[in-house]
């Protein structure tokens, strides 16, 4: 046959630097079906000089045979026998077969541009072969094991004095060609495995020197001492070897052998332990040569505080058998552990090299190199557990409004009359605002939380944000771990919460002050409470999930009424929460509330609805968030509130049945007493009650709770809006352009009988 020619692949690794070429050479003729077991092969009849191949990506997925050069020559032509019970098989026809998995030369497996990654015959019909799925997606997988038959991507291989036949079991022929396997009579096939021809290296690059505004993190990164290697482990503990014939052109370099048959990616691991503590916010450079001793073998990396204390996952890496550089800048963060935010110090990077479990591999490295650039932002402390209520007093209107352009980085102006009206926290179109004066002090938090006071619309609404030397970013450039600078409830946030601490440690702001906050969203938004705090709060920060608080109600109807007490300071998004401030013989009278929800303290709310001119999903109005607003301790018992009496826990009206105590349920009144029993009602958790007897009157009001004694304490009316404006309203609120004679109305929140 003739000799195997040169394969030329451009190979990516996590840096996205381009790679020489490889060349590929036969490592063995395999002669025997256990040798070709789970075996990458080429497959070849050596008879024709051809190979069976499948096309480069992006061009076709059909199955192509053509002569040994053009087979190499076209880059993609390498299969996995993968016996089938391996994959979970057991179906009769099935097990004892093999599938026929594509396979790049770089060892990563091949997908065709319509999915799917195995070897498939169609019905003898004049068809072809193609590389696709294991079974249709197109039938509900109705076709199982083949695209188009019945076990179509199940092969049957046959040995026969070392080559070996070919039989698709979906059509019970034999593959010959590009044709799908039609033929009655054998074609006998040679199966070799190739690898990365080791060719001699003319080049060691060593090692940059460090610039002068970076910090040089590791010592003897080109290896040339070998008795320095303290900046280099095998395992937590083993300072790792340098060794001569270890690195490029036969120098020193350091040798790692991953463990055969690891249970775990990290079973074997060589780290990079930088010589400085790496804080958030710290750019690195790192930069090293490596290869291995099979083309394929995989690297998967991790940042570490130091070795074997994990932080992060980084990158993967795709060796081959000659040495390739990897380059890349990155800044270290804040990692998550258990779900609450952390900081933690980078200073090693770990190389996990199990990642071909079964398998023993030699790797090696040369030429390392780790500098930093910390960063120039000093940060808080972040010591405070409490909040700090953002007065909206303080905001301007920003003309009709400012939008952001990420291309340009720049704010443009919007046209037209200013539409943010302070008096009701509503955006009248497009608009924004901002603070007067030097702006916001927000050095001692990590969190800048905005709630709507609706439900907010399908529309979204974004943030662009400025520190107080002019430093602009926007919601296109904030990113996905940074996707709270925009919300709505088409993508499923019910509040907003800006993470200052990423924007001081990756976009480097000094967020002391915020000078500049510009909501850019549609008409009809009403702002809820503004605040900072160091509690993250619970809002959902995935694309398909619900809306998700501490604390949330559904299907309770807009405009309908409740009550809410939590063991913590909380804010309410979609609602207007009430106090009560006095009664009389008709009634109860609320106040509202601004700001924070005080820890134990019982209130009463009422669901604002939705933000909106579409009025196509009305069910998304039906919901009230509360958010924990800071990290204070909760507090143990509820206290009264005035004639509210909170419950931590449910309750039954069974304790405390009485003429003085009542329930607040669909926005009507029940009295207690006598409710026990069958009569007996449920007071849910976090939920209260109203005791009449510790009602005082503190004046005001513009909300009343009526109920009527002359018929009898039991009877119920409906919560009405009190509107001093000479109008006449019916029980329920709705006004009444001709009242009748000897009704019921209420005028300037008083009832009267009309004469």
């Amino acid at each position: 046959m003739k000799k195997l020619l040169l394969l030329g692949i451009a190979l990516l690794t996590m840096g996205g630097m381009a790679h020489a070429q490889l060349q590929m050479e036969i490592v063995k003729e395999l002669k025997t079906l256990d040798e070709v077991k789970g075996k990458t092969v080429v497959i070849q009849n050596k008879a024709e000089d051809k190979c069976i191949c499948f096309p480069k990506e992006g061009a076709t997925q059909e199955i192509v045979y053509v002569s040994t050069e053009d087979a190499f020559a076209s880059n993609c032509f390498l299969f996995k026998v993968v016996p089938c019970e391996s994959e979970g098989d057991t179906d009769e026809g099935v097990v004892g077969n093999y599938y026929l998995r594509t396979v790049n030369p770089d060892g990563s497996e091949y997908t065709s541009p319509w999915g799917g990654n195995y070897f498939n015959s169609q019905p003898i019909n004049g068809g072809h072969c193609f590389t696709l799925h294991k079974s249709s997606p197109w039938n509900g997988g109705a076709t199982p094991f083949g695209q188009d038959i019945t076990y179509g991507s199940v092969w049957s291989i046959e040995e026969n004095e070392g080559t070996f036949a070919i039989k698709n079991v979906g059509t019970g022929k034999y593959l010959k060609d590009d044709k799908d396997a039609r033929y009655d009579d054998p074609t006998y096939f040679t199966f070799y495995t190739v690898d990365e021809k080791v060719v001699a290296d003319d080049t060691d690059p060593g090692v940059t020197a460090c610039p002068e505004d970076w910090v040089d993190l590791i010592e003897n990164g080109n290896c040339n001492k070998k008795t320095k290697n303290g900046s280099f482990y095998v395992g937590a503990d083993a300072k790792a070897t340098i060794k001569a014939g270890w690195g490029r052109m036969g120098g020193n370099g350091i040798q790692v052998i991953s463990k055969e048959g690891a249970a775990n990616p990290w079973s074997t691991q060589f780290f990079i332990v930088s010589s400085k503590q790496l804080p958030a916010g710290t750019k690195v450079h790192l930069a090293f040569d490596y290869r291995a001793s099979k083309t394929g073998a995989k690297i998967s990396t991790q940042i570490q505080a130091m070795p074997g204390t994990y932080a992060a996952n980084f990158n993967n890496i795709t060796c081959g058998r000659n040495w390739q550089h990897y380059e890349v800048e990155f800044t270290t963060g804040e990692y998550l552990f258990n779900d609450e935010p952390k900081d933690r110090i980078a200073q090693s990077i770990a190389f996990n090299l199990n990642e071909n479990k079964d398998e023993a591999i030699e790797f090696y490295f040369d030429n390392m190199e780790m500098w930093a650039q910390f960063n120039a932002i000093e940060k808080p402390a972040y010591a405070g557990e409490g909040a700090k209520l953002v007065d909206l007093a303080d905001f301007k209107a920003v003309g009709a409004g400012k939008h952001y352009d990420s291309g340009s980085k720049e704010y443009s102006d919007r046209t037209g009359e200013a539409t943010w009206d302070p008096e009701t926290k509503t955006f009248k179109s497009w608009c924004g605002f901002q603070w007067d004066g030097e702006g916001l002090d927000a050095s001692e938090y990590r969190y800048l939380v905005i709630t709507p006071a609706k439900n907010m619309q399908l529309d979204g609404y974004e943030v662009n944000i400025k520190d107080k030397n002019g430093k602009l970013v926007g919601g296109d450039d904030y990113g996905v771990d940074f996707r709270n600078l925009w919300f709505g409830e088409w993508n499923n946030h019910s509040c907003m919460s800006i993470n200052l601490e990423k924007l001081r440690i990756d976009k480097e702001f000094d967020l002391y002050h915020i000078t500049d906050l510009v909501i850019d969203g549609g008409s009809g938004f009403t702002l809820g409470t503004v605040y900072l705090t160091n509690q993250e709060p619970k809002n959902s920060k995935n694309w398909n999930g619900d809306n998700d608080a501490d604390i949330k109600i559904e299907n309770l109807p807009e405009g309908k009424y409740g009550t809410i007490c939590l063991p913590y300071r909380a804010v309410a998004a979609a609602a207007t929460v009430y106090e009560i401030i006095g009664k009389d013989e008709t009634g109860i009278t609320l106040g509202e509330v601004e700001g924070f929800m005080e820890a134990g303290k019982p209130y009463i709310y009422k669901n604002n609805g939705q933000n909106r001119y579409r009025d196509d999903d009305e069910a998304k109005t039906n919901k009230v968030f509360f958010y924990k607003a800071s990290k204070e301790a909760e507090v143990e018992a509820p206290v009264e509130n005035n004639g509210l009496i909170g419950t931590f826990t449910a309750i039954t009206s069974e304790d405390i049945a009485s003429a003085n105590n009542f329930v607040l349920s669909g926005n009507k009144i029940y009295n207690l007493e006598g409710a026990t029993g069958e009569n007996a009602v449920n007071i849910g958790k976090n939920r209260a009650y109203i005791n009449m007897s510790k009602v005082q009157n503190l004046g005001g009001g513009d909300i009343k709770i009526f109920f009527d004694a002359e018929e009898g304490t039991t009877d119920i009316n409906e919560i009405v809006n009190v509107l001093n404006d000479g109008k006449f309203y019916d029980l329920l609120g709705r006004e009444v352009a001709n009242p009748v004679k000897g009704n019921i109305y209420i005028v300037n929140g008083k009832k009267i009988i009309f004469k």
